[in-house]
């Protein structure tokens, strides 16, 4: 299977997991509450694609949900499952545009603007029809992006992550665009080039990366997902209540099951 998104970006697990180490308890409760509120009921599960170390299934697995988590790398898999075997999560090698199996869930995310790496329209349609297939009658899927804004590389370069306590004195810090690539206006593609400064008992190793990615607006998505059993129902600016403005960091596309007729 070929590796997908930070999959691609990342030898090794405790890399990506180093870079965008943080607590996504409050993201998995937006979603919970955004599930209640508009369906006036408590989701009962909650899967979550291209996961790397599955932060939010173990989130949810914890709040008491089914939870479910997806990678291309059968190695991120089995770094996500050693972090917290006592989790009943289950795990799937699976590519986001062919998932199979996997049946009746109320709540489908893929975070962490995986979405920049689907390089065109129609790996966006088999994605959005795969993860159609995945969700009850009545879920919903949140999908992370790169910000419009992020088209100027406007606050879009480093990363560097938090202090896990699983690997302490060690760190990683991920600078996008160090290239100092142009966004194609016409195609919304980049070509860019991300620095990884690993370090790990006492050494610091350094490496580049070719990715290509790319820009995707809520308009040109909405006309796409017309194309699909689902339709763009908001656009958030994160995971937060409020529709996106120029102040945030993401944008996070939710997407239901298109009315009937």
């Amino acid at each position: 299977m070929t590796p997908f998104a930070y999959s691609r970006v990342f030898a090794h697990p405790f890399e990506l997991h180093l870079a965008f180490f943080r607590d996504v308890a409050p993201d998995v409760e937006f979603a919970c509450r955004l599930f209640e509120e508009r369906r006036g009921k408590k989701p009962t599960g909650l899967a979550e694609l291209q996961c790397g170390p599955a932060y939010y299934a173990q989130s949810a697995a914890k709040r008491g949900l089914k939870a479910w988590a997806a990678d291309t790398r059968q190695d991120f898999l089995d770094f996500a499952r050693a972090r917290a075997p006592q989790l009943p999560v289950e795990y799937r090698l699976a590519d986001p545009r062919e998932l199979t199996g996997l049946a009746g869930v109320d709540l489908v995310l893929l975070p962490l603007d995986s979405f920049a790496y689907f390089p065109g329209d129609d790996d966006v349609l088999r994605f959005l029809r795969a993860a159609a297939a995945c969700m009850s009658g009545d879920g919903l899927l949140l999908v992370e992006a790169n910000h419009p804004k992020d088209v100027g590389y406007i606050d879009y370069g480093a990363v560097y992550g938090g202090k896990a306590p699983d690997f302490p004195g060690s760190r990683v810090r991920a600078e996008w665009g160090v290239n100092h690539p142009r966004w194609d206006l016409v195609t919304g593609r980049v070509q860019t080039q991300i620095r990884l400064t690993i370090e790990r008992e006492g050494r610091q190793d350094q490496r580049v990366i070719d990715s290509q990615e790319k820009l995707w607006f809520a308009r040109e998505v909405e006309l796409l997902a017309r194309e699909s059993p689902l339709r763009l129902a908001e656009v958030f600016g994160g995971y937060k209540p409020g529709r996106i403005c120029w102040d945030d960091a993401v944008q996070l596309f939710l997407f239901e099951r298109a009315p009937r007729g």
